[in-house]
């Protein structure tokens, strides 16, 4: 838990590595994180998750590991507004990080993901009258559709990207009125 509150906390992460070396487990090599963040997220437990998914980035600066890390983020979300947020800054670095080859599906769900917010804020901004912050994050969630559809060639994100024009070309009409 003093990982999931503080990340920088290097006495826990030092304690917490003595821990798992005395269950016979291997700390310093970054799948035995990734793993064990997947296997505390299947369980629904996501502040661990989430503190093994923070040493997994720790060890591998990667795409998949912050996107590994966001998607847990954005899940404690839900509950948690300000893992929300770390989500989604999670996950934008996440897209801008090289991805292997074989990941670019992973790539594109992560930009899906990442539209999604972007198209969830644009409402509450629309709704709240806030018309220059929606257009943006509307525009914004258009980019990462279409990133998301060329990487996975989702109908979802063709069907986002059909959605969020519809708004942007929406707002733009009631501005030039």
């Amino acid at each position: 838990m003093a990982l999931y509150v503080d990340p920088n906390n290097l006495a826990a992460v030092d304690c917490s590595d003595v821990c798992w070396k005395a269950l016979g487990k291997d700390p310093d090599k970054p799948d035995f994180h990734r793993e064990m963040g997947e296997q505390y997220e299947a369980a629904g437990n996501y502040p661990e998750a989430i503190a093994e998914y923070r040493q997994y980035v720790r060890i591998v600066d990667s795409g998949p590991a912050h996107c590994s890390l966001g998607r847990a983020l954005a899940k404690q979300g839900q509950s948690v507004p300000a893992c929300a947020v770390e989500a989604f800054l999670e996950l934008r670095t996440a897209v801008g990080k090289e991805w292997p080859e074989d990941q670019q599906v992973d790539l594109g769900r992560a930009h899906m993901q990442l539209a999604e917010m972007l198209k969830e804020l644009a409402f509450k901004a629309r709704n709240d009258g806030r018309t220059q912050t929606a257009l943006k994050r509307f525009e914004n969630a258009s980019i990462e559709y279409k990133r998301a559809s060329v990487c996975s060639g989702s109908l979802d994100a063709a069907r986002g990207l059909a959605e969020v024009n519809h708004e942007l070309e929406r707002l733009q009409k009631e501005l030039s009125k």
